[in-house]
């Protein structure tokens, strides 16, 4: 008899969550509204309504959306898949940017060798 309960207690608690709850910041919002945008003209329009509903990106902080259940591993997987149907150029950097800003890791991107893989050795460097 336990199963029928936790049942209604799990769909009531899910059926309480918002289906979206929407962009939090201005690249949220351009990732949410830009792609598709087959004009320039568009863009800069989606863009300003961005920033006049979220102000500056400056706040936001690098790498803010890594991490989530449903969050792309890089910017540049996050542009490939939110730019695709994009004609627009600058809609598409646009959207890149934001993709880069909330997925790219805040300590930077890895470097591809060490430099021992490169062959280098360390008192190499120092001469």
């Amino acid at each position: 008899m336990q199963k029928p309960r936790t049942v209604i207690v799990l769909l009531t608690a899910l059926l309480a969550m918002p289906a979206h709850a929407g962009p939090k910041n201005h690249y949220e919002c351009v990732l949410e509204e830009m792609p598709g945008t087959k004009t320039d003209g568009a863009a800069a329009t989606i863009w300003k309504g961005c920033l006049a509903k979220f102000g500056s990106p400056r706040d936001v902080k690098q790498g803010a959306a890594r991490g989530g259940w449903f969050s792309f591993d890089s910017g540049d997987e996050c542009a490939q898949d939110k730019a695709q149907d994009t004609d627009s150029k600058t809609a598409a950097t646009m959207i890149s940017t934001a993709c880069r800003k909330l997925y790219d890791d805040p300590r930077g991107p890895k470097p591809a060798f060490n430099p021992e893989e490169r062959g280098i050795k360390f008192g190499d460097l120092l001469q």
